[in-house]
């Protein structure tokens, strides 16, 4: 079963905006900089998601909420920091 962005974020109880800026976040790195996150910071790989439709809506396998969840209890709790960039609704 497919679960768009609305329904993995009531899942693991984010908001679909939520996952958008983590995926704009972990895009925007480059390999250096991801290789670091995941091996000096624990961070988990976000699993890749499929685009559908006209919209271009995103997709994900039932599967991929777990790793979705790790990736959730990994952000750090503040506005600061990795995710400032991500958090100003302007930029988006």
């Amino acid at each position: 079963m497919k679960l768009t962005a609305t329904q993995m974020g009531a899942k693991i109880g984010v908001t679909s905006y939520t996952i958008k800026r983590w995926y704009e976040f972990y895009n925007d790195l480059d390999e250096e900089e991801l290789n670091e996150l995941h091996t000096e910071h624990n961070m988990p790989i976000l699993p890749k998601y499929e685009t559908v439709g006209n919209r271009g809506d995103r997709v994900w396998d039932e599967e991929d909420v777990m790793l979705l969840e790790e990736f959730k209890n990994w952000v750090p709790p503040t506005k600061r920091g990795l995710f400032k960039k991500y958090m100003n609704k302007e930029n988006n």
